[in-house]
């Protein structure tokens, strides 16, 4: 999705962008829904004009971060989605912050400042899109896993797709540019990897704990790094290449937090077990 991303923005803007994935999106979505004869339900309006309203920011900052900044540091940034909802999974779901969880928030969020900050980036500003579109999409992450067990995973996705859709469209048209045919190809890319993504992803999440989920993911920061030298011929500094080191290691030590403490609560106690 990141490497069909970077391709199609040296020739398009960023509502350009998150028209075209999610316009792109709805319509492969209709014939699973055609297939499925299902009629897509609403359970509650207010949460999906809030999902909605953070997916159009992560959207935009997402593009606008890809026309802007190296393809390994917007990788790196958005990788960092799970550490940043952290807090969120605190203040929403009410799940306990440990001391492994707060260590790899810490070392994420500083693997993330180093990355891009000055010695990993000269577009502080790029940069700072990339970090508020991550955010938004992360507390994206947590809403959905504290409102979303009540619909289906294609209603979670055909809402957020049409509301998206109908919000971008407008403005794109506003200061529409015309595009060659690679870029229409290149978001037919993006909107395809999105799809099988999101569908992939609500799936899981549905069923399993919010932070089990930042080991799905796993392989993106490698093979962002790889598309970026092999693919578009980029040098990351070695700021970008140290941060993107510090955030895979967080995301790791999260992951193995994780499986640790499930592998404690099905391990036989004798005596009391210790309040937490």
């Amino acid at each position: 999705m990141d490497i069909f991303g970077k391709v199609a923005m040296p020739g398009a803007g960023a509502w350009q962008g998150a028209a075209l994935r999610w316009a792109y999106g709805l319509v492969l979505l209709l014939p699973v829904l055609l297939w499925l004869r299902r009629r897509p339900t609403m359970a509650d309006r207010r949460v999906h004009l809030l999902r909605m309203a953070l997916n159009l920011l992560g959207t935009w900052c997402y593009f606008e971060a890809l026309a802007r900044l190296p393809l390994s540091l917007v990788v790196t940034v958005f990788y960092a989605e799970p550490l940043l909802a952290l807090p969120l999974v605190r203040l929403i779901l009410r799940e306990r912050l440990d001391w492994p969880r707060l260590t790899a928030l810490a070392l994420g969020f500083g693997g993330v400042l180093l990355a891009a900050g000055p010695q990993g980036s000269s577009d502080l500003a790029g940069a700072a899109l990339a970090l508020l579109g991550a955010f938004a999409w992360a507390t994206l992450f947590v809403l959905t896993k504290r409102f979303g067990a009540r619909e289906s995973v294609i209603d979670l996705m055909f809402w957020l797709a049409l509301s998206t859709t109908l919000v971008a469209l407008p403005v794109a048209l506003a200061d529409w540019r015309p595009l060659p045919a690679s870029t229409w190809w290149a978001f037919l890319g993006v909107a395809l990897c999105g799809l099988l993504n999101g569908l992939c992803w609500l799936t899981a999440l549905k069923r399993l704990d919010a932070l089990v989920m930042t080991t799905l993911g796993y392989l993106a920061l490698p093979i962002g790094f790889a598309a970026a030298l092999l693919l578009f011929g980029e040098a990351p500094p070695a700021a970008t290449w140290i941060g993107a080191g510090l955030v895979l290691v967080a995301v790791g030590f999260l992951a193995y937090g994780e499986r640790r403490h499930r592998l404690l609560l099905l391990t036989p106690v004798v005596g009391p077990v210790p309040h937490p």
